[in-house]
């Protein structure tokens, strides 16, 4: 985890006023006085909120904003503070989303530490002394809390957020980064959320993903779905715990019996290799949160196994990522062969070489890659091997052997030991699709040929194998 250092972080805050202030609570820290620095701490909170909510009313243009500093006055010396100190944090936490009700609890536990230092207890004679753990925990609560938040997310930041996504949808479309627009959400807006917004954000974007059908989500849902997954990734089970609160919300999944992808509803829609770029289905983005996030299945599968069961047998790439449907690994693998088979048996007597290439090269290298990430996880890499190799096997058009070698087999090759090298090469010999295919050999078999060295060393009997000898 990446070191807090207060001296870095205060060069993030936009508030050159507070951050001087913070300067001279931080140098109190560093010296060791803990006492001193708890009192100086907790009057910088006040001005910091004080100072918020100014700026949601002048820069913003806050109703709300305007109408609590008017209710606490222009200051707090004709009224009882603690009173108008109990009302300031009443409005803020019930009208705005400045602060929740947990980091008002934090805030209240620096308080009592701030009396305890402020007024000594006098029937012991002691004084109280924080510890240096106990005011590092109170800096750092404040910061991430207070002192690092813009005022614009406590001013309705969920719809500016939207826009945001929408405007990024715009300029790169299916050409987004979804690493990159993580980040950028992820620094711009989701750190630097209390539980409350981040709650509602998060019931936004599921619904504008899974739950929400029309053009207008249709447009955005591909953003949408990569902004949900960002937010998701910073702590699944605190999410998870959103839905569990209210499951059936969340479940309200419907069976979808429109295309999962834009296949125009052809023929040969089950076994076409499309990713998710072109996925126009609620429920096929389902499918891929699910395969990225279990635990939300295992949790909501009561609600939606029939939608998800329906959707996956739409594509055998949405089956490969329901893999979360699966009792095992093993079967997973083997429940895809039958799909593949399935799927190229209503072709049956009308079979053309278009058909043959069609179900060699039906799932596409990410979903590959997805299959070696859950292999690893699971420690059945071999399982994985012995499924490139069976699939080699069923290699039956020469125009697919390139693209099988591209996009299934060395992503897996990792993982291949001497036997399994064998096993490939003597099953490649055997195939007259493959060692028949004079096209477009020179594009793969010298790859291969370098991978088989690094893997076993240059004594690899090549003579011995058909394949390598034409």
């Amino acid at each position: 985890m990446k070191d807090f250092i207060f001296e870095q972080e205060l060069q993030n805050l936009s508030n050159n006023i507070i951050r001087d202030y913070l300067a001279e609570v931080i140098a109190s820290y560093n010296m060791g006085h803990y006492r001193s620095a708890i009192v100086s701490l907790y009057n910088v909170v006040i001005y910091d909120l004080m100072f918020k909510l100014k700026t949601l009313e002048e820069v913003y243009e806050d109703k709300k904003a305007a109408k609590i500093l008017e209710e606490l006055g222009n200051n707090n010396t004709n009224q009882s503070y603690i009173q108008w100190e109990k009302k300031l944090f009443d409005h803020i936490v019930n009208e705005t989303n400045l602060l929740d009700e947990h980091e008002r609890r934090l805030v209240e536990r620096l308080k009592e530490d701030r009396n305890h230092c402020a007024h000594p207890a006098m029937k012991d004679f002691n004084i109280f002394i924080p510890n240096k753990d106990q005011t590092r925990a109170h800096l750092r609560n404040m910061f991430e809390m207070i002192f690092l938040r813009d005022a614009l997310l406590a001013n309705e930041i969920v719809n500016p957020i939207l826009e945001d996504i929408k405007g990024y949808n715009n300029t790169f479309g299916t050409s987004i980064n979804p690493d990159r627009f993580g980040k950028y959400l992820t620094s711009k807006y989701y750190k630097k959320l209390n539980q409350k917004v981040e709650k509602k954000l998060f019931d936004t974007l599921w619904a504008f993903t899974f739950l929400k059908q029309g053009e207008e989500f249709d447009q955005n849902r591909f953003a949408c779905y990569y902004a949900l997954c960002s937010l998701v990734e910073m702590s699944p089970m605190r999410f998870l715990d959103y839905v569990k609160n209210d499951i059936q919300w969340y479940s309200k999944i419907k069976i979808n019996d429109k295309d999962a992808y834009d296949t125009n509803r052809d023929e040969y829609a089950k076994l076409r290799a499309i990713d998710i770029k072109t996925i126009e289905s609620s429920q096929a983005f389902l499918i891929y949160f699910c395969s990225n996030f279990k635990e939300f299945y295992d949790v909501m599968k009561e609600y939606l196994q029939e939608a998800l069961t329906h959707e996956a047998e739409k594509n055998i790439n949405l089956y490969v990522r329901a893999i979360f449907m699966s009792n095992s690994f093993a079967d997973h693998l083997k429940a895809i062969n039958e799909y593949k088979n399935q799927a190229f048996s209503v072709f049956a007597g009308s079979f053309g070489f278009y058909h043959y290439e069609l179900k060699d090269t039906s799932i596409d290298r990410e979903q590959i890659t997805f299959l070696c990430k859950e292999a690893e996880e699971r420690n059945c890499t071999a399982f994985l091997v012995d499924f490139v190799i069976n699939w080699i096997n069923g290699i039956s058009s020469y125009d697919s052997t390139y693209k099988v070698f591209q996009n299934i087999v060395f992503p897996v090759f990792k993982y291949f030991n001497n036997d399994d090298i064998d096993r490939m090469a003597q099953t490649m010999s055997n195939n007259s699709q493959i060692h028949g295919d004079t096209r477009n050999r020179n594009q793969y078999i010298p790859e291969l040929k370098n991978k088989i060295i690094e893997t076993i060393g240059p004594d690899f009997p090549f003579d011995n194998y058909y394949v390598f000898t034409k």
